[in-house]
């Protein structure tokens, strides 16, 4: 972890770069919108103009300008977004390895790679035959001594019905670390399903069917999770009664959204909901992006923290 001496530092870098070239762009971008909010105010001073030239019924001229105002409202919203989603893409591969160096300098960041299908679907974090998935920024390197990947995963399996629809398997960070020990098979850790229907749990139960249910004896853990395992001899030593608090301490903090699974000599750690680096703000066109390097670096230490917990608990 920086100090914060450290951190200061880097914000107020931040803070400079924001004011230079990120202020320029953003005032550039503001620029094309306003020119794009122009154009759309001429359109319909014509659709006005040609429809009053046109048309005999007021209310047909009424509701054809009604019309026009609506449809010019939604191209500028639509380009709007885009620009904004322009300026963040921008911002955002920019500054996200920045911040990753700055944790720390040996880490490897990739922006648009991730965890692997195959990896992933191998883990058997959670069930289903994926028909999307996608990883986006991919860390890989050494924390605490520990050499690690992850990623933010998002997976999602199709639904049939009436409609199909796809519905999400799991959208959150997968980390995968390495183990001392190896667990002499594989071991799933995790939150209780709440099903949509019978299909749904019949999907569930076949995909785990190969694994044994364990029943830890914790009442307040068995409540919360479910534990599957192929190989029995060595669970109940692993699931110490430290292993079972950091599990229980994990759902206080992310609530039932918490997945650990051990595979050989790797250990998987998948908390749905949280990221590696939240994408879903806006970097706003008239704000530096000083106050988000901090906020994503805080994200960062966050999932890198999934590490220290797990490995702690392992070891005691």
């Amino acid at each position: 972890m920086k100090s914060v001496d450290q951190i200061t530092a880097f914000y107020v870098e931040a803070l400079v770069e924001g004011k230079g070239d990120f202020s320029a762009r953003a005032k550039s971008l503001g620029q094309e919108f306003y020119h794009s909010i122009q154009k759309g105010l001429l359109y319909w001073l014509a659709a006005i103009i040609a429809s009053a030239l046109l048309l005999n019924s007021s209310n047909t001229i009424l509701v054809t300008i009604l019309l026009s105002a609506i449809v010019i409202g939604w191209y500028l919203r639509k380009d709007y977004l885009q620009l904004k989603q322009a300026f963040n893409t921008e911002c955002y591969s920019a500054i996200l390895p920045k911040v990753v160096q700055f944790a720390d300098d040996s880490l490897q960041y990739e922006a648009n790679q991730g965890i692997t299908r195959h990896v992933f679907q191998d883990s058997k974090l959670v069930p289903g035959a994926f028909v999307r998935y996608q990883g986006q920024d991919y860390i890989t390197g050494q924390w605490e001594g520990v050499h690690f990947e992850m990623s933010d995963v998002y997976a999602a399996v199709e639904r049939k019905g009436i409609f199909h629809f796809l519905q999400t398997a799991f959208h959150g960070v997968c980390v995968i670390i390495d183990n001392d020990k190896s667990f002499p098979g594989h071991l799933v850790i995790r939150p209780k399903p709440n099903f949509m229907d019978e299909e749904d749990r019949q999907e569930y139960e076949a995909f785990y069917k190969p694994f044994n249910n364990i029943n830890v004896g914790y009442a307040a853990f068995d409540r919360y999770f479910e534990v599957f395992s192929d190989c029995t001899e060595d669970v109940h030593q692993l699931l110490s009664s430290r292993m079972i608090m950091q599990m229980m301490s994990l759902r206080a903090k992310y609530g039932d959204n918490v997945y650990l699974v051990f595979n050989g000599n790797k250990i998987v750690i998948g908390i749905n909901g949280l990221h590696v680096f939240d994408r879903s703000k806006n970097v706003y066109f008239d704000s530096f992006y000083s106050d988000d390097v901090v906020v994503w670096y805080s994200e960062l230490m966050r999932a890198c923290s999934l590490i220290y917990d797990v490995r702690l608990a392992i070891k005691s």
